[in-house]
């Protein structure tokens, strides 16, 4: 992926979720900063997959509690790219943090539809050699950091569009596979 994709892409998440806020009446600011020395390599669908659902739960949040702006903004670092996600809603409650976050022995909870697009985004970024953190959530807001490396520690990007399952290895191997996201 070019760096003028991957810029585009984000502005294209943004965009998108500006016009479903139109469409809803909500009123919020949408904030971009992109860094100008950007460059990553990764599956292009899964990262839009994770910056577009975490905009659009931000988006849901301020519009639901009276907050006021969403913004993605975008890092670059030697080694590594950072995607962050802010808004000034309400925070998430402790018990969704407590379902969203692994538990000390490294199993993900399941159950239902609560935080599932997370724990999606989470199986989406740790498939591109990344990580995603909760920074921050409190009743002035929430913050999530999307870490990607900058280039493919492999050396093969074609390696980022391979879907694994954890249990077994590549998909195409394993279609039976209930795990969330495959």
């Amino acid at each position: 992926m070019t760096t003028q994709c991957i810029e585009l892409q984000v502005l294209q998440v943004v965009r998108l979720v500006e016009v479903e806020a139109l469409a809803r009446r909500w009123d919020i600011d949408f904030r971009t900063q992109i860094d100008p020395s950007l460059s990553l390599t990764c599956d292009p669908t899964s990262l839009f997959r994770i910056l577009f659902n975490l905009t659009v739960n931000a988006a849901a949040a301020v519009a639901a509690h009276g907050g006021s702006f969403v913004s993605v903004g975008v890092t670059c670092y030697k080694s590594e790219v950072r995607f962050e996600i802010r808004d000034d809603g309400p925070g998430l409650p402790d018990h969704v943090v407590g379902f969203l976050l692994p538990r000390a022995d490294g199993i993900v909870p399941s159950g239902g539809r609560l935080g599932s697009g997370l724990i999606t985004c989470c199986a989406l970024a740790r498939d591109m050699a990344g990580e995603l953190r909760l920074l921050d959530t409190s009743p002035t807001g929430t913050a999530f950091r999307l870490v990607l490396p900058r280039g493919s520690t492999s050396g093969d990007p074609s390696l980022f569009t391979k879907r694994r399952c954890p249990c077994s290895g590549d998909v195409a191997d394993h279609p039976a596979c209930e795990h969330v996201g495959y």
